[in-house]
């Protein structure tokens, strides 16, 4: 598992991405990414960066609970997705924030997560993000709010009613652009990253 497969693999599972694992004591774990059409190609991109891991071709399209349509991959079950799996879902229960996760989001992971789960907001000139992290605990979504804050991310934990999101003001928003620029997707161009 290179470094670049590790920061997509954890940069997706804070994000869209999901992890589970065969039964068993010697049940190894997988991961499925998915996408919708607007963003097959980052998507294939993902697949073809974990064409090692013999992912499954992409299947598609699925209608969402939401109306729209996805696509997705899995990779093999593989020991090096177990590990993750152990330190993301720790109880074998949903995603949780943990020391282990926190100390493998670097860079790239950030850019991945924010491409999964972020969004651009402007007013006038000003341009500030959000990151929505709805499937995790209060208490998680400070840690990841900390991590951010470690690479001078200025940023804040906002409750709303479908659960907590990060809030990234203008400064904060200018100095994660600057770190995620070099991993951001061409197919998220939509997105008005800037």
């Amino acid at each position: 598992l290179s470094a670049e497969q590790k920061s997509i693999i954890i940069g997706g599972l804070l994000g869209d991405a999901s992890i589970s694992r065969n039964a068993g004591p010697t049940g190894n774990a997988r991961i499925k990414f998915g996408h919708g059409v607007s963003q097959l190609g980052y998507l294939t991109w993902k697949r073809n960066a974990l064409a090692n891991f013999n992912p499954s071709e992409i299947k598609g399209p699925f209608m969402t609970e939401w109306g729209g349509a996805m696509y997705q991959f899995t990779t093999e079950c593989h020991p090096e997705f177990t590990k993750i799996f152990n330190a993301i879902r720790p109880t074998g229960e949903r995603k949780t924030i943990t020391p282990e996760v926190l100390e493998m989001i670097d860079p790239m992971a950030i850019a991945i997560w924010f491409q999964d789960d972020g969004g651009i907001s402007r007013n006038g000139t000003s341009v500030s993000a959000k990151i929505s992290t709805y499937s995790f605990q209060k208490n998680e979504v400070e840690l990841l709010v900390a991590k951010l804050l470690s690479f001078g991310v200025r940023c804040r934990l906002s409750e709303t009613k479908k659960g907590p999101v990060i809030i990234i003001g203008v400064q904060g928003t200018k100095t994660l652009m600057d770190l995620i620029r070099p991993f951001v997707h061409s197919d998220l161009a939509y997105r008005d990253w800037e």
